[in-house]
């Protein structure tokens, strides 16, 4: 409940492999991406993601309690070894479910600032990006989740002060920093109604949905909205010219020495990766 392990997104769309994807291995996503035809969770999408993460869990030795809130995405598992699921009762996520309590606005607010921001970029620059959705996660501060948290009734002990107005202060400055559009809680809000899973749903239509896409699959020949689905990659020349030119900007632009800290880190990952992947030269052609 500190707010401070945060787990890998989970993001649902509707295709499997969407166009903005073209030429991009699929793994190396900075999210975990899934698709179905309604971009919904279902029973089938919970249970693999958090097997998944139970096993993660087995590997540090961790065992965690989950709360999740009752709806029918949300299946009672007897296969988890290191999570124990708490499911809240029916009609009280609003209430106090931490999510609910300002963490999942606080993620919109920083991912339509961002949308907003990367739009008139590609606008002027004919860019795109489909990497801010991880970024916005990080955004969120563990104090946001740790005060969503005693906002739904949790409490790590019971000398709690100022939780509300610490909370409130919180929320209203994540709400200023938006861009200025005709009214800024319509945007931030704008999907607050949207389904993201079937209320009325059972396993057997998961099932029968998971059959029927991939008969669609089958018979289209591609399970893709890609025309081409052969993955470009980064050279290493390219990546060290990348962190060569960060690194300079950094320096005229004169960022702390954490920033700077934390680029190395990244071009000792990439200068590493390129040596490792360097042939070893012979002797041989010298001595023919």
């Amino acid at each position: 409940m500190s707010g401070n392990d945060k787990v890998k997104l989970l993001v649902i769309g509707k295709s499997k492999k969407p166009r903005c994807f073209k030429g991009i291995d699929m793994d190396t996503l900075p999210v975990s991406y899934r698709a179905n035809k309604n971009a919904w969770m279902t029973s089938l999408l919970f249970e693999e993601w958090i097997t998944r993460w139970d096993s993660a869990l087995g590997k540090q030795s961790r065992k965690i309690l989950l709360l999740v809130d009752n709806c029918t995405a949300h299946p009672a598992l007897d296969t988890l070894k290191n999570i124990r699921l708490e499911f809240l009762p029916p009609n009280t996520t609003s209430l106090i479910q931490p999510m609910d309590q300002g963490i999942i606005k606080n993620i919109k607010g920083h991912y339509r600032k961002e949308l907003v921001q990367m739009t008139i970029t590609a606008i002027e620059d004919n860019l795109l990006s489909t990497s801010c959705t991880p970024q916005n996660w990080r955004q969120v501060k563990t104090q946001t989740i740790a005060n969503c948290f005693r906002k739904g009734g949790f409490w790590v002990t019971a000398s709690e002060e100022g939780t509300e107005k610490n909370l409130a202060s919180q929320e209203s400055n994540e709400e200023q920093a938006l861009p200025e559009v005709v009214n800024g809680d319509s945007y931030l809000l704008i999907d607050e109604d949207m389904k993201c899973y079937n209320e009325d749903g059972t396993l057997e239509d998961d099932i029968v949905e998971t059959l029927s896409n991939k008969r669609l699959c089958l018979e289209d020949g591609s399970d893709s909205d890609s025309d081409n689905d052969t993955v470009v990659r980064i050279s290493n020349v390219a990546a060290k010219r990348s962190i060569q030119v960060l690194q300079q900007y950094f320096v005229e632009q004169g960022f702390s020495d954490t920033l700077h800290a934390s680029l190395d880190m990244c071009a000792d990952e990439v200068f590493s990766n390129a040596a490792s992947k360097m042939a070893q030269t012979t002797l041989d052609p010298f001595l023919a």
